[in-house]
């Protein structure tokens, strides 16, 4: 309750459907991969270098659409261990990050 005179005090915080909301921060951005490396290497088992921008300690590799044991080293580097027991051939490997799943790049193994 306020005397006459005494002013009050009054926050309202609405969300307008802006990218930016009110207490959260600035929105996440979709990670992209420029390099996987080594490109190619012999099957069963490969340690991957991924390289790009905006990995998080939330970004997960994926290769042939499974997901591998990742390293987060740093926002452009993530290492993942990779077996696959299947043909030999091209592969895709994409980052999968609650922000988004990244671009696709190719990944052989002989």
């Amino acid at each position: 309750m306020t005397s006459p005179g005494q002013a009050t005090a009054s926050s309202t915080t609405t969300y307008d459907g802006s990218p930016f909301q009110p207490g959260i921060g600035t929105p996440a951005v979709v990670p992209d991969i420029t390099s996987v490396s080594p490109s190619t290497a012999a099957r069963p088992t490969v340690a991957l270098s991924v390289n790009g921008h905006n990995f998080t300690l939330d970004s997960a590799v994926m290769f042939n659409g499974v997901p591998q044991p990742t390293t987060f080293v740093s926002p452009t580097l993530i290492q993942a261990t990779v077996t696959y027991g299947g043909a030999a051939g091209a592969y895709p490997v994409i980052v999968r990050d609650p922000a988004g799943d990244t671009n696709s790049k190719t990944f052989t193994f002989t």
